[in-house]
């Protein structure tokens, strides 16, 4: 679709719906992998970045939704290969997550789901218990600041 639009070939452009549901399908794949999903989130990580920049860019039309980012942290939370794999997934959901909060133009803002979701990566994806509280409990804190727990 994407060469389709740039060629000329078509007036259909994707959307951020359009992007979301490719990440969706990495993230099943991941989870249903019998190696360790790693490379999923990879290739997800891949499209949201190409979402990321038609956002900024200005040819990805659409409000700004933290939907497709919590798309791309549960793919990220999908990976149950070995320690190193599993950091690698957790590293690129910290830096995923970073990044939402600091462009909400091009994000939205993080939601209840997407702090969710990111319990759910600390969760599954760390290792050493207290590094897990800690992240965990850094995230609680910045969800209950912005009025996200009830």
């Amino acid at each position: 679709m994407e060469r389709e639009k740039s060629a000329g070939i078509s007036d259909v452009a994707p959307t951020v719906v359009g992007y979301s549901s490719v990440i969706n399908a990495y993230a099943q794949l991941a989870r249903k992998k019998k190696d360790s999903g790693i490379d999923a989130v990879r290739k997800a990580k891949v499209v949201y970045d190409k979402l990321c920049q038609g956002m900024r860019s200005g040819t990805i039309h659409g409000i700004a939704d933290p939907y497709a980012n919590s798309c791309f942290l549960n793919c990220c939370s999908n990976v149950n290969g070995m320690h190193s794999e599993k950091r690698d997934s957790l590293i690129i959901a910290i830096n995923a997550f970073e990044d939402m909060k600091k462009n909400p133009s091009i994000h939205g803002e993080p939601n209840e789901y997407t702090y969710g979701t990111m319990l759910k990566v600390s969760a599954k994806l760390t290792s050493c218990e207290s590094e897990k509280l800690a992240l965990m409990e850094s995230l609680f804190i910045q969800a209950c600041n912005r009025g996200l727990v009830s």
